[in-house]
Parts: C-alpha cells; sequence; structure tokens
C-alpha cells in the first residue's frame, strides 16, 4: 500500500542528493516557533505537515509571507482548526515554519514510477496554477542533462528562465535537480513518487520549497 512519506525521511532523503530546502523547522508548539523566529527573522512561510494530508493548499493549512508574532502565532492555529476540518482523522506531525523564498518564477518538478513508461520525470509551471496552466515536459529515465535542458525548453514558463528584467538564471541548477530526482526515483525502489512544488529558481540558486513523497 502506498503512503505518504514521513517529511523528516523525506528532508534526509533530499540531504543526502544534495537538493536545497530553505532553512526551516519543524515545531511541537506556538512557543517553539516563536523561539524560532526569533532566530531566523521575517518574513516566514508555515505549513501544518501530516502523512494524512497529501496537497496542503487543498486544506489551507500553508501560510505565506507571514511578518509578525502576532501574525505567526494566528496562523499557527488557523492552520490546525483547517487541518482537522479538512480531515478530522489527521495526525499532525508538526509546523513546519521556513524562511521565505522570494522569488518570481515557481516550477514544479518530479519523477515517479509509472506503470506504462517506467521511471519518468516531469518539469513543468509550478505553485498553485499547476493543474490550470498544464504546463509539463516528461521524459523517460535514464536521462542525460542534454534531457534535462530539453525538457526545460519545451515549456511555456522557459521564456521566463531564459532571463527577464535583468535578471539572468543559472539553468544549470534547475537541471541539477531534475538529474538527481532520477536518480533517487531510479535508486531508491521505495520510492514511487516525488513531487517538487515550487522549486523557487532564483539568479544562481533554486530552492525545494515544498517536497512530496510517496512510498511503498
Amino acid at each position: 500500500m502506498q503512503k505518504l512519506l514521513d517529511y523528516k525521511k523525506g528532508v534526509e532523503l533530499f540531504k543526502k542528493y544534495k537538493i536545497k530546502i530553505p532553512k526551516g523547522k519543524l515545531v511541537k508548539s506556538k512557543e517553539e516557533a516563536a523561539g524560532y523566529v526569533e532566530k531566523i527573522g521575517y518574513p516566514l512561510v508555515l505549513k501544518l505537515i501530516s502523512k494524512d494530508i497529501s496537497h496542503k493548499t487543498d486544506a489551507n493549512v500553508i501560510f505565506t509571507n507571514i511578518n509578525s508574532k502576532e501574525e505567526l502565532l494566528k496562523r499557527y492555529d488557523l492552520a490546525v482548526k483547517n487541518a482537522k476540518k479538512y480531515n478530522k482523522k489527521a495526525k499532525i506531525q508538526g509546523i513546519l515554519i521556513q524562511k521565505m523564498v522570494l522569488s518570481d518564477i515557481a516550477l514544479i518538478l518530479g519523477a515517479k514510477r509509472d506503470d506504462t513508461f517506467g521511471d519518468v520525470v516531469i518539469a513543468g509551471s509550478g505553485g498553485i496554477y499547476t493543474e490550470i496552466l498544464k504546463d509539463i515536459s516528461m521524459r523517460i529515465c535514464p536521462i542525460t542533462k542534454k534531457d534535462a535542458f530539453e525538457m526545460l525548453a519545451e515549456t511555456k514558463i522557459y521564456d521566463a528562465l531564459k532571463g527577464y528584467r535583468n535578471k539572468k538564471i543559472n539553468l544549470n541548477n534547475v537541471v541539477d535537480v531534475i538529474l538527481k530526482l532520477a536518480k533517487i526515483i531510479e535508486k531508491n525502489k521505495d520510492v514511487k513518487e516525488i513531487d517538487v512544488n515550487p522549486l523557487f529558481v532564483l539568479e544562481n540558486d533554486v530552492a525545494a520549497a515544498d517536497i512530496r513523497i510517496i512510498s511503498d
């Protein structure tokens, strides 16, 4: 039976493959959250973590651009309330407090073990409009660096990735993540599906802001 992988195990897997995740901490109380924020500062993103809630946006348990302690504590309570409303039986692992990444470009990257094609990777426009835009390119594994670049070139968001408003994006950073996701799905047979949405793209860096891993 497939299930959502424990968040901490997912983070460990990404660290093993050196995929960057925004600085953050999984906390168990509002007091712990407030104490951690004193160390990293604002703005913040708050996300409720539960193996029983696969899509945080649907459950309304993710809040961005938090800029004060008052707002942090309010959103903390609201995330818990919304989680219970979405799924009364949801077991809450904790609340993830992350330093907010400021970027205009959000991608979705992923990999899965498909019943028809085998191991595949995808790339495209990410964020909350992923399912609406349906801007996705796919390749069957194994893939090369050239394949990964071609995937990005097939997407509508590629025009932004090539550079905009005098910003030059280092696409090698995005390609590197695509190749690492391909390795994860090929080498970890217990992993069935990986979603990184959004992957925020900066001029010389990337950050996997939200990850979702399905395992056996």
